[in-house]
């Protein structure tokens, strides 16, 4: 439809009502007159006939270029012979204007005849786009919330990849320190190992030491038999009679062992009885008794005594002598080797705390 069609077409079958109604009246009226009557409503009727066809090719020539190249010429021949009567269309007034209003057309007044211009011109718009090549589709542009989602996105994969680096260094350092532990280890491994070493040379030390003590106790013994057993020899001399009985001829060391009147083990009784004859010999038999076991029987430093009085005491009453000025005599005589003694061993004066309140006699017997 063209503009202003359907009005020319609502003109259109008004003046065909209209001319049928004169039709319809026409012949009654002559039927009720006479001839001459009849003659000029025939002629009415064909003037009238002429105008209504005049009327359909205006509005033919209305229409737009394409339906008028779209319609063969027999089809119009055949409108304009049998011009066909256009049956009114309902159409909802708001879906009408929302639909305008998305292809910005504008209804100019709301009249019927505003309504009819604005159906027409979308309906030459649809045919258009209908007949229209095909465009090939625009790029879309990215809009804003998509761009700071692009953005966003990127931030987490920088986060992400900054947070995979920083692992990757960390499993790194950890593996070096894994690897200096494992040194660290081997290291310690081989110090224990020197210290294993060590305490086993301090050992082997102790022991020789502890033998070349007996030796030396063995010697001056024999030596003190030898000078008669009354004179008393200081520390230095003592050293140069060892260096002089390890020189002492055998045959004269055999002699002194195979005689019946041998004395036994020096460091046991022989100290009272050679030096120390204002001594109790049973003070100094103690003494010697616990010397003795530290140095030879005692397998630990926990098991060794440290010597005191209340241990002397202890200790002399399997024998029932314990007074206690002897007992202070004879630690006083022999404190030079009781210090050495203490010192060689590490005894300090609280070590017989390690003991639990156990007695001497318990270990020792005289």
């Amino acid at each position: 439809m063209g503009y202003g069609g359907v009005d020319v077409i609502d003109v259109f079958n008004k003046s065909r009502q209209d001319t049928t109604f004169q039709l319809e009246v026409t012949p009654s009226f002559v039927d009720q007159q006479s001839d001459d009557l009849e003659v000029t409503a025939m002629d009415t009727t064909q003037e009238v006939s002429k105008q209504v066809i005049e009327s359909v090719y205006e509005a033919l020539e209305a229409l737009p270029e394409i339906e008028k190249k779209e319609q063969p010429e027999d089809s119009v021949v055949s409108k304009r012979r049998q011009p066909r009567r256009v049956k009114p269309v309902a159409v909802d007034l708001e879906l009408l204007k929302t639909v305008a209003s998305r292809f910005d057309i504008e209804i100019r007044s709301g009249k019927g005849q505003g309504y009819d211009h604005a159906l027409a011109e979308l309906l030459l718009l649809l045919e258009q786009k209908a007949i229209a090549p095909d465009e090939p589709p625009q790029a879309i542009e990215p809009t804003a919330p998509t761009s700071q989602t692009v953005a966003d996105q990127a931030k987490t994969l920088a986060w992400l990849t900054g947070r995979v680096e920083a692992l990757e260094a960390e499993i790194a350092q950890l593996q070096q320190e894994k690897q200096g532990a494992i040194t660290t280890n081997l290291s310690l491994e081989k110090e224990e190992q020197s210290q294993q070493e060590i305490n086993q040379l301090h050992d082997e030390n102790k022991r020789l030491k502890t033998e070349l003590l007996q030796t030396q106790s063995r010697l001056e013994g024999i030596q003190r038999f030898l000078n008669g057993g009354a004179i008393e020899i200081t520390t230095q001399e003592k050293r140069t009679e060892e260096a002089i009985a390890i020189t002492t001829p055998a045959d004269a060391i055999e002699k002194q062992a195979a005689s019946p009147t041998a004395l036994p083990i020096p460091q046991k009784v022989a100290v009272a009885v050679s030096y120390q004859a204002d001594l109790d010999p049973d003070v100094l038999r103690a003494l010697q008794t616990i010397l003795d076991y530290n140095e030879y029987e005692a397998t630990s430093h926990q098991q060794r005594w440290a010597i005191s009085i209340p241990v002397m005491k202890d200790l002399l009453k399997q024998l029932g002598k314990a007074t206690q000025p002897k007992i202070e005599a004879g630690l006083r005589a022999k404190s030079e080797t009781i210090d050495e003694h203490h010192r060689h061993h590490g005894l300090g004066q609280r070590h017989n705390r390690v003991h639990n309140g156990r007695s001497i006699s318990d270990v020792i017997k005289l």
